[in-house]
Formats: C-alpha cells, structure tokens, sequence
C-alpha cells in the first residue's frame, strides 16, 4: 500500500517538488532532509549510499522512458510543477517514496 497508494505517491510527489525546487543541484541535501523530514534524523553513510545508488537507477530510467515519469508525476490531486527536470523529479519522488516504506516512517 505504501509503494503504491495514490495518497503516498502524491505524498512522495509533493515533498520531492518541494526538495528538487530547494535544492536544485544538491542530491545530498535532498537526501538529508528527506531523511530528516520522515524519520526525525539523518541517514547513515550506508543509508545515504543506498538512496543515492536509487535516485541514479531511477534517474536513468526515467530519461529513457519519459512518459513513465509523467504516468508517475501525474498521480494524485494536486498539480505539479511541470517546468521541473521530469527525470530528476520523478526519481527524487522514488526516493521520497522509499524513505516513507522505511519502518521508522511507518511506526
């Protein structure tokens, strides 16, 4: 429920517009505060490394299949800024979205 549900992933969505727009060319302090903004700290080294190796699988991804990012970008209510990089916005939202399935997010 959590990867998938529409609540989630427009959850995931919107709080990833919101960090790509604060930090433009900082996938760290994406990272960070992400991190941060779901779980009341900061990732460890290993947690760090893993969501930086995501953001750069996804990102690959949705640069090669863009209407895969817009299907993802799309879910949900709410609108969203469409002048962003798709391929970096749609990965920062993976990201945001397995930050939210960790066991501190959930309990």
């Amino acid at each position: 429920m959590l990867l998938n549900d529409p609540q989630f992933v427009e959850a995931a969505r919107v709080l990833g517009e919101r960090l790509l727009k604060q930090y433009p060319n900082d996938l760290d302090a994406r990272i960070r505060d992400a991190f941060r903004a779901l779980t009341a700290r900061q990732p460890d080294a290993t947690e760090r490394d893993i969501l930086r190796r995501l953001f750069a699988e996804q990102r690959n991804l949705f640069a090669a299949a863009p209407e895969t990012a817009d299907k993802l970008l799309s879910v949900g209510e709410s609108p969203w800024d469409k002048a962003l990089p798709r391929a970096d916005f749609a990965a920062t939202t993976v990201l945001v979205s397995a930050v939210m399935n960790l066991d501190e997010f959930v309990v």
